[in-house]
């Protein structure tokens, strides 16, 4: 009669220092009918317990494990796991190696190297490597990782301090009901994703999930996650102290289009939070996000409440979640994009809490054949709590593209601070603001209210053109008198003939400042309709004292055709400043017409 077979295909185990080592020398296959394929254990001493030696001597054979994990490597110091072949176990983890106690390295390493096509598959888990201390887990795999019980990872990889590293390879799938790549340590954490990803939903799934502490948290994904339908985020990373850095390839498609789907992203498709001084965020990414329009709240969301730097470079296509790129930190905000980006709510939103002066917002939207749209708010919307600089677009690198704010008070670009602002669109560019309430095309606030010799400037430059149902709005409260580098002046500029304003019920270009110098000088037409409000074509004030001067260029035209009270030109101050405008006209096709006066200076 022959006897039963063991509940366990091979099972090696030490109570002391010496070590504990299986190898397969034949390739066949091991079977655990009732519990593990191979169980390796050393869990009362310290020596090293090893399943395959390394890269030249796998275990060769398919593994598995009936009631239980296919491997099972558990022991208090370095643990290694080397395999060539399918591993599986139907009640529990494919592949599980803990090291504990004073813990040491663990490292699994998988492959089809020596046949197989399932790759590493469980119940519990795909592929479990933890350590404590500050040892390091290095997991690489070749294979298809599979985990099938609700709330389950295909890897997961995690220390106490240590570092711990994750490589997964191309033309291989994860799949698992929460969470493809797990990482967690309050060391440093390198993810290197090559893989797609499968099945991730419900309440905090995730394609990619890294939690870290003060070590430097990076990810690299070229792996698609476009069939993930009904995960919270694609990839989702935190840290305390550490920085954190997202390079999101092209192939890195996260969720999919057409809607109403199956989109991904619940929440976000790329989500980076800390709370470093030290240490910013970095997220970059060229794939398209695809995030649900009813729940998902960012495309990509980038959060410091520290006073590191924040950056977002983003070349792939984002649609639809309520904000496009959300990027908010307590120091310097970058977001530099040339992309298709739109939000349900804003396009991009970017932000800083700093109040030093040296601190700065920058906004860039390179691309010209690129929409950046709000589809119930503001296209771009870039705020500053501080003296520090908003920038939307440069001198060099001005804005580029259709900038759209849709709905009431919606904004094209809305810039706020209490220093300098600096808004620069380029040659084409179109920025649109809403056509209802208290929109614009360009909204520029700088409120400090104050005369603190910082010389807080507004400059608006625009090649393209701006339309809404109002055109550009510049408020300067400060009050430190004076022209540009003294005073908190106004310079608004309309620098081409294609540059052109136009306001549906409102002023074209309204200017308002304290004791700073305001100058306006358009070579665009300017057209301002009123239907229900005064429409003036341009509408330049002072209240302590700056002086005006607005420039109407050869050929330009700038026309009011609001109802009474509105003029073509209105330039007035109140505070004993000079008022000037200047026309620059050679022929008839120059004219500045207003519903009642052309130019009023009283």
């Amino acid at each position: 009669i022959a006897a039963p077979a063991p509940p366990t295909g091979s099972m090696a185990s030490s109570t002391g220092t010496g070590s504990v080592t299986v190898k397969d020398v034949n390739s066949n296959s091991i079977t655990g009918t009732g519990g593990d394929g191979i169980n390796a254990s050393n869990t009362t001493g310290t020596g090293v317990v090893s399943v395959g030696t390394g890269t030249g001597d796998r275990i060769a054979g398919a593994v598995l494990g009936t009631g239980g994990d296919g491997i099972d490597a558990a022991g208090n110091s370095t643990i290694n796991v080397f395999t060539g072949n399918d591993v599986k176990g139907t009640a529990g983890y494919g592949i599980r190696a803990v090291s504990s106690g004073a813990g040491g390295t663990v490292t699994v390493n998988t492959s089809n190297s020596s046949g197989g096509v399932n790759g590493v598959q469980g119940t519990t888990g795909g592929i479990l490597a933890t350590t404590t201390n500050a040892n390091t887990v290095n997991v690489t795999t070749a294979n298809n990782v599979t985990a099938t019980n609700a709330g389950t990872r295909a890897i997961d990889a995690e220390s106490g301090s240590g570092a711990v590293n994750v490589t997964t390879a191309a033309s291989k799938v994860l799949t698992a009901t929460k969470t493809g790549i797990y990482a967690s340590t309050t060391g440093a954490i390198t993810v290197d994703s090559n893989s797609s990803f499968s099945g991730m939903t419900g309440a905090g799934s995730a394609g990619i999930e890294a939690v870290g502490g003060s070590g430097l948290v990076q990810i690299t994904n070229t792996g698609s996650m476009v069939s993930l339908a009904n995960a919270d985020y694609g990839i989702l990373a935190s840290a305390t102290t550490g920085g954190i850095v997202i390079d999101n390839k092209a192939s890195g498609l996260i969720g999919n289009s057409p809607a109403p789907g199956p989109h991904a992203g619940n929440v976000a498709g790329i989500k980076a939070s800390n709370a470093s001084n030290a240490n910013g965020i970095t997220v970059t990414n060229a794939a398209d996000i695809y995030v649900d329009t009813a729940t998902g709240l960012y495309g990509i969301d980038a959060q410091n409440t520290g006073t590191a730097t924040v950056t977002v470079n983003n070349t792939g296509k984002i649609d639809p979640p309520q904000i496009g790129i959300n990027a908010k930190g307590g120091g310097i905000v970058n977001v530099n994009n040339n992309a298709n980006v739109e939000g349900s709510l804003i396009g991009i939103h970017a932000d800083s809490t700093s109040l030093l002066d040296g601190d700065s917002v920058n906004v860039q939207n390179t691309g010209a054949a690129t929409t950046v749209k709000g589809d119930a708010g503001n296209g771009i919307e870039a705020k500053i709590a501080g003296g520090g600089t908003v920038n939307v677009g440069t001198s060099g690198s001005p804005v580029l593209g259709a900038v759209t704010g849709v709905g009431a008070g919606a904004n094209g670009i809305l810039g706020t601070g209490l220093g300098d602002i600096n808004v620069y669109t380029g040659n084409l560019s179109a920025v649109t603001g809403g056509t209802t309430g208290a929109a614009w095309g360009i909204n520029t606030q700088s409120t400090s209210n104050a005369a603190d010799g910082n010389a807080d400037e507004i400059v608006i430059n625009t090649l393209g053109t701006v339309a809404g149902r109002q055109g550009i709005l510049a408020i300067n409260s400060g009050k430190d008198l004076g022209g540009a580098g003294v005073g908190d002046t106004i310079d608004i500029q309309t620098s081409q003939a294609s540059a052109t304003v136009t306001a549906s019920d409102g002023d074209g270009i309204r200017a308002t400042g304290a004791a700073g110098n305001i100058r306006v000088a358009v070579n665009g037409n300017v057209t301002a309709t009123g239907t229900t409000q005064s429409a003036n074509g341009i509408k330049a004030s002072s209240s302590l004292g700056g002086n005006i001067d607005v420039q109407v260029a050869n050929n330009s035209k700038v026309l009011s055709n609001g109802a009474t009270g509105a003029d073509g030109v209105n330039a007035a101050t109140t505070g004993g400043g000079n008022v000037s405008v200047r026309i620059f006209n050679s022929n008839s096709n120059g004219q500045i017409t207003g519903a009642t006066d052309g130019i009023d200076t009283s």
